[in-house]
């Protein structure tokens, strides 16, 4: 895991205002190597946008022509889904206008790390750097005019935003237009929802780091040869060798040498025969242990504790900054870190927690939904003018029990094709084909079956 992490970590504070480098790169890293942020944004994506695409009217009523919807659902609907990424990682969309191969103009944010920011004043322009100024100094007669000319604006009375997002990226040409949907803050750069989320996410991926080195340590097989002369006083006191001279003991040690060296020789040659017929694995290693000598393991390396209980807090804390159900990410997310109203064991408090997860996440959605309405008919007067503004509509999927789901759609309140899209966007699988053949001939089963029952009772045609 190619991770910034360092071995005193900063603060969120500090490491959000000193580095926007590293900022961005731990951004990045958690949005794309992270499973559970992945899933998240997944998740909220498709409730937000998987409701009926983007729906545009013109005077309320008139729809666009078949093409111009493909052409919104080939370039409007992606643009979207990166904007719902982006608010997520900097709380602010970039994007730019360019040409497509058939040179009509389509929207495309800037992917992150493409582009720096920082906050700035109301009056300043949030264009990007001119891509043939780069790197120049800005000459002193148009910096002073331009400060000027700001300064006249404020004295005019404009309505100009007090902070605003200054983007610059090397990357890009074209002019880059800024949408706000986080309002910028003078102590922080970046004021997003996962912002918050890499200072834990730090101390996770720390403990992970640790527990595959342990791991990997545990794993490795090891030993260590210990020399332990057993030798009886007895025997030594009985052979004099205590009184001898040691330059007597030469040959002796030789002697016992030799004798050692050709002993573990028959015994690798014993241990190498029995090996050969054995079922042992080709890469399996025998040691024989010199004599007089004990063999013990190595320590095992402790592993970081409650890695686990780690994991799912920090999933708790991905979903309570998306906006979504704790239970969507986690299984049996009510329990982790605070106890749910009511016993867990009752069922009104369980439909309780699922009604207000539900209500969370609808209104997620709608909050988001409606700044990329605004977001949508910006980038449209950008493109077509402000003549003949339309309303652009996301609908979004609500969250609906699968039980009350198929208690609607027995009982026709909604339309099949609105209930086969709340089945794909929910559960992966639309409605078949025969699903409103299955339906009518069970209603018809439940219609004609008792008075089949009575036509067909056996004792009442004994009677007549």
């Amino acid at each position: 895991m190619s991770l910034v992490y360092q071995s005193n970590p900063e603060t969120w504070r500090a490491m959000n205002n000193s580095s926007m480098g590293e900022l961005v790169r731990n951004l990045s890293i958690l949005i794309h190597d992270e499973p559970v942020v992945q899933m998240a944004i997944r998740v909220l994506t498709a409730h937000c946008l998987g409701g009926g695409g983007i729906q545009l009217r013109y005077g309320g009523t008139t729809v666009p022509s078949p093409n111009f919807q493909r052409y919104l659902d080939k370039y409007f609907y992606p643009f979207c889904k990166d904007a719902i990424v982006l608010y997520l990682a900097v709380g602010f969309v970039p994007y730019r206008i360019r040409k497509n191969e058939k040179g009509a103009k389509v929207p495309e944010a800037l992917p992150l790390g493409t582009f720096t920011w920082h906050v700035g004043r109301g009056n300043q322009d949030t264009v990007a750097t001119p891509w043939a100024s780069i790197g120049k100094p800005p000459s002193s007669g148009a910096e002073s005019q331009q400060e000027d000319s700001a300064d006249n604006e404020g004295a005019s009375g404009n309505n100009q935003p007090i902070l605003k997002y200054i983007v610059n990226s090397a990357y890009c040409r074209d002019a880059i237009h800024v949408f706000n949907f986080v309002n910028p803050q003078i102590l922080f750069s970046c004021t997003s929802p996962l912002a918050s989320l890499i200072q834990p996410f730090l101390t996770l991926a720390h403990k992970r780091e640790c527990t595959l080195r342990a791991d990997a340590f545990n794993c490795t097989p090891s030993m260590v040869f210990e020399q332990q002369d057993k030798v009886l006083l007895n025997d030594v006191s009985n052979s004099g060798l205590a009184i001898q001279n040691p330059k007597d003991m030469d040959g002796k040690m030789s002697f016992d040498h030799k004798n050692i060296g050709e002993r573990q020789l028959m015994l690798q040659q014993l241990v190498g025969d029995s090996k050969e017929m054995s079922c042992l694995p080709r890469e399996t290693i025998s040691v024989i242990a010199p004599k007089n000598h004990s063999v013990h393991g190595l320590d095992k390396a402790l592993t970081p504790q409650d890695i686990q209980k780690d994991e799912l807090q920090f999933s708790r804390l991905v979903a309570m900054a998306c906006g979504i159900p704790v239970s969507m990410l986690v299984q049996g997310g009510g329990l982790v870190g605070g106890s749910s109203g009511g016993s867990s064991g009752s069922k009104e408090s369980w439909a309780e927690n699922t009604e207000g997860s539900n209500r969370v996440l609808l209104d997620t959605c709608k909050n988001i939904n409606k700044l990329l309405e605004q977001l949508l008919m910006e980038v449209h007067e950008m493109i077509y003018g402000s003549e003949g503004r339309p309303s652009f509509k996301i609908p979004v999927v609500p969250v609906i029990p699968f039980e009350q789901l198929m208690l609607a759609y027995e009982s026709h309140l909604f339309d099949d094709k609105y209930v086969s899209m709340v089945f794909e966007t929910l559960w992966g699988f639309p409605l078949s084909e025969d699903a409103k053949k299955a339906r009518a001939e069970k209603r018809k089963a439940e219609f004609v079956l008792p008075f089949r029952d009575k036509k067909d009772d056996p004792k009442s045609s004994k009677k007549k």
